[in-house]
């Protein structure tokens, strides 16, 4: 069908309605998931156009992500590919990577990953690696976060923790995801009633990054003490599928953490459903539990800030943000890192030059060659596993 072929009328927007659908599904492969958003505010024949389940479908695959056969898996469990989008977008995206804190050469590296319908950030523990070695092995780690996608593609977090003992969830909200961001920030958010709130006092606020170190520990020591959930072993042990059959064990594990998420304590005889006012992880009363702060080591203008920032909030909870801050690195390649706040900053693994083919991370072992294991004093064998960043400096 040639242009002319077309009536008179069929132009402008009437021109994309006549096209074939598998045309439109090729042109909707060249525009972003905010292109598809701004079509469908043009006209409700160009909405009922593009606002389909393929193309989202599509748009899923083209954030490159996750493979297609898990965007299939995860459909299950949210009401639309639109849905799905938004979180692959927004969330997953940014976050999936390598991130490290103080040190990471004695452990402090996370690697967040997609789970199943969330996004999971797992601390690699310094181990040894055995005589199969790390193909063969298995590496050990531990939970630190999780953020999960609900049925609209928005999220909900979860900060992991355990006493040595038993396993414990701490719900927070996400606050904000930059697309390029390269630090991720716990935080203790305040929250004040709409109708209490004026421009001055916000304007005025002050946030957790001008508190000292000591009072943002105690803080974050309270906000935990007093949302955190106690959790049986399993419901940390499955966060990821393993087996095929594993998507209703899976979305079964989810709706217990969203339940959870959102009546507390109580969640095991509620459901999602249910339209009562319930808990809210954000109620701690901060203001009279100082008392066991002692103040001696503080300046005054600490004790303004603490004051000004326990003011601008009537309720305070746990926050997970993600932020762009310019930073430098070290010659090893290692992030130079502020000590002074709880943050993981995200480990700029490049793709190598053509003259630079081994640059990037490795994991390696202790000894060299490394088939070969060490045997220590007790009759163990084992190699340490070590993370190495290679980089090219130019003399």
């Amino acid at each position: 069908m040639t242009i002319g072929e077309f009536p008179s009328d069929s132009f402008g927007t009437c021109f994309l309605l006549c096209l074939p659908k598998d045309l439109t599904g090729a042109i909707s492969r060249l525009l972003s998931p905010s292109d598809i958003c701004n079509l469908c505010l043009c006209c409700k024949s160009l909405c009922a156009l593009v606002d389909t389940e393929d193309i989202w479908l599509a748009q899923c695959e083209l954030v490159k992500v996750l493979p297609l056969s898990e965007i299939l898996q995860w459909r299950t469990g949210i009401r639309s590919y639109k849905g799905l989008c938004r979180f692959l977008v927004e969330v997953m995206k940014p976050l999936v990577g390598i991130w490290v804190h103080e040190r990471p050469i004695l452990g402090n590296v996370v690697y967040v990953m997609p789970g199943f319908l969330s996004v999971v950030g797992c601390r690699i523990i310094p181990q040894e690696v055995g005589p199969l070695g790390i193909q063969e092995g298995r590496v050990i780690w531990s939970p630190v976060f999780e953020i999960i996608c609900i049925f609209d593609g928005s999220n909900k977090f979860f900060l992991h923790g355990s006493n040595g003992e038993d396993f414990f969830l701490y719900p927070g909200c996400v606050t904000g995801i930059e697309k390029s961001c390269n630090v991720l920030l716990l935080e203790v958010e305040p929250r004040r009633e709409k109708s209490l709130c004026r421009e001055e006092e916000v304007s005025r606020k002050v946030s957790f990054w001008d508190l000292c170190f000591k009072e943002k520990s105690v803080l974050l020591e309270l906000v935990t003490n007093h949302v955190g959930l106690h959790v049986p072993e399993s419901l940390t042990e499955t966060l990821f599928p393993t087996l095929k059959d594993d998507d209703e064990k899976m979305l079964e594990r989810r709706a217990m953490l969203l339940k959870m998420h959102r009546f507390g304590g109580n969640w095991k005889d509620k459901n999602l459903e249910e339209e009562e006012l319930c808990y809210n992880p954000m109620q701690v009363d901060i203001n009279g539990r100082w008392e066991h702060l002692s103040h001696h080591f503080l300046k005054e203008e600490d004790i303004e800030n603490r004051q000004s920032f326990l003011s601008s909030g009537d309720t305070f909870g746990l926050s997970l943000k993600a932020s762009y801050i310019e930073t430098s690195s070290y010659l090893g390649g290692w992030p130079k890192m502020n000590l002074n706040h709880f943050a993981f900053y995200k480990l700029p693994v490049k793709s190598p030059m053509k003259d630079q083919a081994y640059a990037g991370l490795w994991g390696v072992t202790y000894g060299w060659p490394p088939e070969k294991c060490i045997e220590d004093d007790e009759g163990k064998t084992g190699k340490a596993l070590y993370l190495v960043m290679l980089t090219y400096e130019q003399y």
